[in-house]
């Protein structure tokens, strides 16, 4: 992301300004499990994913940010990580850095690695990490 400032070539300055960049992993690796009680209902009801579909909707969202001028890099992918999809939870971007979270469920602990990659390989620093306990990206507001 590029702050409206132009100081850096990555940050962020507000939650409402306009989009540039964002990270996503597409949904090939993508397994329910029970995460939450959407997930546990899902699984306990029987449902089933579908790749394909899931794989054209990705596709088309991208297609759809593309056209509207945002940039879409994609994240290091790792098969053990089902939820990897959900890129926004392993950090956070802020105006000094990246801020590296850690997921609570232990099946969503290794995206810490795949995000500290993705951002290192672009030269954006980590500002700071949760060590001490769990967060999560999409729990997390600018002020």
């Amino acid at each position: 992301m590029t702050t409206e400032q132009g100081t850096a070539p990555w940050g962020v300055d507000s939650e409402s300004g306009r989009l540039r960049e964002v990270l996503l992993c597409p949904p090939e690796h993508f397994q329910w499990f029970p995460a939450n009680a959407v997930a546990e209902r899902t699984l306990r009801e029987g449902l089933t994913f579908d790749r394909a579909v899931a794989a054209r909707q990705h596709d088309e969202m991208v297609r759809a940010l593309n056209e509207a001028g945002v940039d879409t890099p994609f994240a290091p992918r790792d098969p053990h990580l089902q939820y990897q999809v959900y890129t926004r939870d392993p950090a956070v971007m802020t105006p000094w850095g990246v801020f590296l979270a850690q997921m609570m469920r232990p099946q969503r602990r290794g995206e810490i690695a795949t995000s500290h990659l993705f951002y290192a390989q672009r030269g954006i620093p980590v500002w700071r990490w949760a060590t001490a306990g769990a967060i999560e990206g999409g729990d997390v507001h600018l002020i």
